[in-house]
């Protein structure tokens, strides 16, 4: 997706207000928060590394204590990447071998309010339920749903892409895995490396295996319109399908670039500015690489 020459770039941060609404009527949750570096969507196996960590020392990023290991097991446990204001309620299977092996259900919540720490040190949060919108328009969403499908098999069948499907959590889990920890023990694992039958499941699957930057996995987990999402979700596989693209060239050059969010906003030239569009393109810094994050 181009944007027009009246129209000039810039990242803006994700907002769930834009796109999700609370659900007054439902009933808060309260439950432990961890951040991650990267954003964790519904289906997606996480292993947590348990690590020790001085008193005065907060454990490394993406890990728990072994107190609170065991004060989540058997539980849920909110998931939410830095400085995000929406996540995904996990259940948490095991505990065991240096790791707590969680999955993301289907259920994303939206931050209200911070509570206290647990006597084990779990930062306790009260959440607001995330609902999706109703479909409106089931044909466009069978046709992205087909054009998903197509995109996934022409990539399986090439000998040597320039883009893998890689689970999001393996490039941020892996600097901190204790030695020797194996991401594939999940007890999830295989199941959900099957790739799904449904229209909403495949674009969480899609989303959390393609090279794409947090910020964009945010605006999809954010958004309420599973048409919308799917559409992106559709977009992205386009540019990193064509051969013509940037993506290519920055792989061939070993710069480990992912898909950003860009907003799209009108020139201040007056009083007829429009909203920011959220546009699934390339963000272009000093530098041809983008950022892990």
């Amino acid at each position: 997706l181009a944007s027009s020459s009246t129209q000039s770039r810039y990242t803006r941060s994700m907002r769930s207000s834009r796109r999700l609404t609370h659900h007054a009527a439902s009933p808060s949750l309260v439950l432990p928060v961890i951040r991650l570096p990267s954003a964790i969507l519904p289906g997606t196996p996480v292993s947590l590394p348990v690590a020790e960590s001085c008193s005065e020392e907060r454990p490394p990023p993406g890990s728990i204590t072994p107190a609170v290991a065991g004060a989540i097991s058997g539980g849920r446990v909110a998931l939410f990447s830095d400085g995000a204001r929406s996540g995904v309620v996990c259940d948490v299977l095991t505990v065991g071998g240096g790791l707590a092996h969680v999955v993301g259900s289907a259920q994303r919540v939206a931050l209200l309010e911070p509570l206290q720490r647990t006597s084990e040190g779990a930062r306790l949060a009260r959440f607001a339920a995330l609902e999706d919108d109703a479909v409106e328009d089931a044909r466009s969403l069978e046709g992205e749903h087909a054009s998903a499908r197509a995109l996934l098999e022409a990539h399986v069948r090439t000998p040597a892409p320039d883009w893998d499907l890689l689970l999001c959590t393996l490039d941020e889990e892996l600097t901190v895995l204790p030695p020797g920890a194996d991401p594939a023990s999940h007890p999830r694992w295989v199941e959900c490396a099957a790739v799904p039958e449904d229209a909403v499941g495949l674009t969480w699957w899609l989303a959390s295996r393609l090279p794409l930057a947090t910020a964009l996995r945010h605006h999809l987990l954010e958004c309420g319109c599973p048409l919308k999402r799917l559409r992106d979700t559709v977009d992205a596989m386009r540019l990193l399908a064509n051969p013509a693209a940037e993506y290519a060239r920055l792989r061939h050059c070993g710069s480990g670039a992912k898909l950003r969010l860009v907003w799209n906003t009108a020139e201040a030239s007056g009083c007829e500015l429009e909203p920011p569009t959220p546009v699934v393109d390339w963000a272009h810094g000093g530098s041809m690489g983008v950022s892990r994050y």
